[in-house]
């Protein structure tokens, strides 16, 4: 497809143009959520300190924090910081934080708790992704030097946050319990963000995903056109040409006249056969014509149909299986795709061999359709390949044949199965429903796309 490449940079520039824009919308409001809580909690624990009677170094330590943290807030809070600057940002943050903690009496602080609001912002915008490992180095650094310095006097509980006997004083619990009630608004606050931005951008992957689908059942209009008016116009010049040359061919007396002839007619009737498997494969599945049938029966009548051609390639046909096992389905497409899979026998096998057809049931009560030969079979990559149309190993070949019969019978609500080696031949099986289940598929070409895969897991056919 020409126009993929030019496709799909479209699609990742509107995405990434949707993401960035939506995180930053994102920064911002968390910018200013945290100045309007983080600034006061700050105020908070510098004034806590200072009318409590804390050590000095614990009050100018925490007034530095403080002045560094609410100006920092108040610039990403009215201006319009995005990637580099955010990073940076939340690396000042962090590092106030873990001063801070240090200040307030290490791991023992009751300003440990409101690290992870910073934690999980850093670790879910994508637009600082790499400073993310210097926010979890310096975390880690945090909790070393908290647990090294546990003993001594540069992480003691300042005054007005020790221990009183066994109960923590009423400015710990006060602090404690105002970092707990930030903590939980600030990580409530980035998963309502989180959830708006992953809303965002599926209901922008679901609208992309639907024009996608009308710009290629427009294409499949397209073509489907395109087969109409190629059918009309090569059609009767292929049968004029077919007509002419048996005509002649019967009426001269030259034999090497006649031979040239009968190729004509034989090229003439191939190249019918290709245009019909085209339209037929471009203008889609019409609904089903749902009745009971017989599979025993429409293997017979193609057995019969069939005889002059097998006989031409030494090839015995032969019918097996129960005459009598009824399915619900439509006989006429049915019979389509076992002629297509029966005409693929025939030219893979060599001659004196035979093309069975059996027909049964499995044990798990899935009528079978088993369609043998003993050619030459195939390697694993054909097997691969010949499940994309256009794609066939037999000269002359369409390569629509096998794509037709296996939208037949997954319209059925069936499968095709294939099993296949190099020197063993191939076999092929219709696995179908005694009650029809209908699927809809609209056209084969947009059902059979190559860079999708198929709905059940299938090998695909062999010749």
């Amino acid at each position: 497809m020409p126009f993929a490449p030019k496709q799909d940079a479209q699609t990742s520039a509107r995405f990434e143009a949707l993401r960035q824009k939506t995180f930053e919308e994102m920064e911002r409001a968390s910018a200013k959520w945290r100045l309007i809580w983080i600034a006061p909690y700050q105020v908070m624990v510098f004034t806590a300190l200072l009318v409590f009677g804390a050590d000095l170094h614990h009050v100018v330590v925490q007034a530095i924090i403080a002045v560094a943290s609410v100006g920092l807030l108040s610039v990403e809070g009215l201006g319009h910081s995005h990637g580099k600057k955010t990073g940076i940002g939340i690396l000042i943050g962090i590092t106030c934080f873990v001063a801070s903690v240090l200040n307030t009496g290490g791991l023992a602080s009751p300003l440990v708790i409101t690290g992870f609001p910073l934690i999980l912002g850093a670790s879910t915008m994508p637009t600082v992704a790499a400073y993310r490992r210097r926010v979890l180095g310096l975390l880690f650094v945090m909790l070393v030097a908290g647990a090294a310095l546990a003993h001594t006097k540069v992480t003691v509980l300042p005054k007005p946050f020790a221990f009183e006997g066994n109960h923590p004083s009423w400015a710990y619990v006060s602090v404690a319990f105002m970092g707990c009630l930030m903590t939980g608004l600030g990580v409530y606050f980035v998963g309502v963000k989180l959830s708006k931005v992953y809303q965002k951008v599926a209901i922008e992957l679901a609208a992309r995903r639907e024009e996608v689908f009308e710009d290629n059942e427009d294409r499949t209009r397209t073509l489907e056109g395109i087969a109409a008016r190629l059918a009309h116009e090569v059609k009767n010049p292929l049968a004029a040409i077919k007509g002419l040359s048996t005509h002649v061919a019967r009426n001269t007396t030259d034999p090497k006249i006649a031979e040239r002839l009968s190729i004509v007619a034989a090229e003439a009737e191939r190249l019918q056969s290709i245009v019909d498997g085209f339209v037929s494969f471009s203008r889609g599945l019409d609904d089903l014509v749902i009745a009971p049938m017989r599979p025993h029966d429409v293997a017979r009548s193609l057995q019969v149909l069939l005889e002059l051609r097998a006989q031409e390639a030494g090839v015995d046909l032969e019918v097996t299986g129960n005459p009598d096992l009824t399915i619900e389905g439509d006989a006429k497409k049915l019979r389509q795709a076992m002629l297509n899979l029966l005409l693929n026998a025939i030219q893979a096998s060599a001659p004196g061999t035979k093309v069975r057809v059996e027909i049964g049931r499995t044990a798990c009560g899935v009528v079978s359709i088993r369609i043998t030969d003993a050619g030459a079979g195939m390697t694993r990559e054909v097997l691969e390949r010949i499940k994309r149309p256009y794609f066939t190993t037999k000269k002359g070949g369409s390569g629509l044949g096998v794509a037709v019969s296996r939208a037949i019978v997954e319209q059925h609500g069936g499968r095709l199965v294939f099993d296949s080696q190099c020197g063993r031949g191939t076999t092929v099986t219709i696995e179908l429903e005694q009650k029809c289940n209908v699927r809809s598929l609209p056209n084969p070409v947009k059902h059979l796309d190559p860079s999708a895969p198929p709905k059940s897991p299938l090998v695909p056919v062999s010749s």
